[in-house]
């Protein structure tokens, strides 16, 4: 070997690295083609028994064959078109509100002992109660439109955010708060360095759980008093015994639902890194 020659030896971390990777990717795919193929034998079971075999009249449970061709129509005549705007519309409206009020009083109920005391059994209270009740009063309120709507989907989605952001900051471990402040840590930065990051996968619960029960609260309100959106086709198409349109927009609405979820879990996953680093930091 020369004077000044290096061994160049080839990193030992990346064949690991990229084995964990394509295991990783393996198991996904696994995961993604188990769901679809649980999904492919429960729609060919349906279909075999209500559509060739007729245990259950179509008429009152149509098979996966009329759904979809009802889907296609719908969308053909540009049905879809009118009514999904409307309730997206409501629903970002009301789930955002609730996603800033549940999130603020939250943190100030969960870091505070009176406003717990005073205010937290009233929350737990209001969650326990049936708010699907209310929707007749909501008219009388709010009036005809979208406004029953959006409070009905805010409700909906707030207890949600609220409670479960109350959780995630009296789970804070109080040594942590201690030993922050032992190092100088002041309330700003406990707040920033602390009690955030360990309330963060608590908030993103109830966030995801919110797209859900507002969803949900959407639908209910729509059902009743509301010429438009993903309800009042329901509602129309079932009072005509066009049942398979009435599936074919609740399939559309749990498809939507689904995205959501799945659109909070991405904001988790980048959300987690940065924990990562303000924990680190």
């Amino acid at each position: 070997m020369a004077v000044g020659e290096e061994i160049l030896a080839p990193p030992a971390r990346l064949p690991a690295r990229a084995s964990t990777l394509r295991a990783r990717r393996r198991r996904t795919l696994t995961q993604v083609g188990v769901v679809i193929g649980e999904v492919v034998l429960a729609l060919l079971v349906w279909e075999i028994a209500v559509g060739s075999l007729r245990l259950v009249e179509p008429i009152f449970f149509p098979p996966p064959s009329a759904i979809g061709a009802a889907f296609a129509d719908l969308l053909s005549r540009g049905v879809f078109a009118d009514h999904i705007p409307y309730s997206l519309r409501n629903f970002a409206t009301g789930y955002v509100l609730a996603a800033v009020v549940g999130i603020t009083a939250g943190l100030a109920i969960g870091s505070s002992y009176a406003l717990g005391r005073l205010l937290g059994p009233v929350a737990w209270s209001l969650y326990a109660m049936p708010w699907i009740s209310i929707r007749p009063a909501t008219t009388i309120w709010f009036g005809f439109g979208a406004e029953p709507i959006i409070f009905l989907v805010f409700l909906a989605s707030l207890l949600p955010v609220l409670l479960n952001t109350m959780s995630g900051v009296r789970t804070v471990d109080p040594a942590l708060l201690r030993a922050g402040r032992v190092f100088g840590g002041g309330r700003v930065q406990l707040w920033w360095k602390v009690v955030l990051p360990s309330a963060v996968p608590f908030v993103l619960t109830g966030l995801r759980l919110a797209v859900i029960s507002g969803f949900i609260g959407l639908l209910v309100a729509e059902l009743v008093g509301s010429s438009r959106g993903f309800g009042a086709l329901v509602a129309i198409a079932s009072s005509r015994f066009r049942v398979e349109e009435a599936f074919a927009t609740i399939a559309l609405l749990v498809a939507i639902s689904v995205t959501g979820v799945r659109a909070v879990g991405l904001l988790e996953r980048h959300v987690s890194v940065w924990r990562t680093r303000s924990s680190s930091a």
